[in-house]
């Protein structure tokens, strides 16, 4: 009905120890269909470098990778005959003619001083044999129900951060809108500081969600974990939950969830309890009979199967967004 599915079945047991819920920021806390905020640098390029730029996007899954795919459609840009590599946390390469172009981090892409554009913010590189090409700019768009939900996980006692691969000014950015702490953002994480910091502060209390390769490591080290990318087969299969839906109700729901069906089974053990006492007293004062233990029994069975039929069922607050 709400469009989660847990794939592990000690996720609901370990979710009552979780404290503190962790997001990544693409894709995740934002849609992840990301755009090209200004063509123009497109534009610029030759021929043969724009072909080389739609190879390497081609290749890649990244939510930036696929805007610039996107705002390369209308233009004559074919494919290289060049394999693409990837680099996580990084970028994508190819070689072509024996110049290696690369698409990602300035850092990475281009060893040369900055342009004055990339210097101004703009997050994505695509540069060759160390030179920078042209400097790109992504925007993208929060999902619909990230900040009501964060602040409901804050109000349920949950302390909530951002560990993300992008720019940290994005990420302070993004941070401040969520009313999340800014010394609980972290941006500029290569997959190892993610992970890293996963194993550093986690103390078995901890919930990562995540939608990338960026992000496997870190939902690994985590003690548990879920993600909002089902079109990915990388990550399902290595977190505890995934989630179908454009908003990030899921994430709150798993919790609640947990603690409801915990809370359940501790009423049912404290019914079987009481049920016994009253039957074993019944039968050790002579009272009971073989008529009233046939119409015990089943009634016993009955009512705990009915009462944990309504404490789950569509019409529970559990299920109250």
């Amino acid at each position: 009905r709400a469009g989660l599915f847990v794939r592990s079945s000690t996720f609901l047991d370990r979710a009552l120890q979780i404290r503190r819920v962790v997001f990544d920021k693409t894709g995740t806390l934002t849609t992840g269909r990301l755009a090209i905020s200004d063509r123009s640098p497109l534009d610029q390029l030759s021929a043969v470098q724009r072909d080389a730029l739609y190879t390497l996007v081609s290749g890649s899954l990244h939510p930036k990778s696929l805007a610039v795919q996107r705002a390369l459609e209308d233009s004559d840009a074919r494919l290289l005959d060049a394999t693409v590599l990837e680099t996580p946390g990084q970028g994508t390469e190819l070689i072509h003619e024996g110049a290696r172009y690369r698409l990602g981090r300035r850092v990475w892409a281009a060893s040369c001083a900055p342009s004055v554009a990339s210097m101004l913010g703009d997050d994505l590189t695509f540069g060759v044999e160390g030179g920078e090409l042209c400097t790109l700019r992504t925007w993208e768009a929060r999902r619909p129900d990230a900040q009501s939900e964060i602040a409901r996980l804050e109000r349920a006692g949950y302390e909530t951060f951002i560990l993300s691969g992008d720019e940290a000014s994005r990420v302070q950015e993004l941070a401040r809108s969520l009313a999340v702490p800014s010394e609980r953002a972290l941006g500029a994480c290569t997959p190892s500081d993610k992970a890293a910091w996963i194993s550093e502060h986690d103390r078995g209390d901890m919930l990562m969600i995540g939608d990338g390769i960026n992000d496997s490591l870190a939902v690994e080290r985590a003690f548990a974990s879920g993600t909002p990318s089902i079109d990915r087969a990388l990550m399902p299969w290595r977190t505890d939950f995934y989630f179908v839906t454009p908003g990030l109700a899921p994430v709150g729901l798993a919790l609640r969830a947990a603690k409801r069906l915990a809370s359940v089974v501790r009423r049912n053990q404290v019914f079987a309890v009481a049920y016994n006492l009253t039957v074993v007293g019944l039968s050790l004062a002579g009272l009971m009979r073989p008529w009233l233990a046939a119409i015990l029994m089943p009634l016993s069975s009955i009512t705990v199967l009915a009462l944990t039929s309504l404490s789950l069922s569509s019409r529970s607050t559990l299920w109250k967004f």
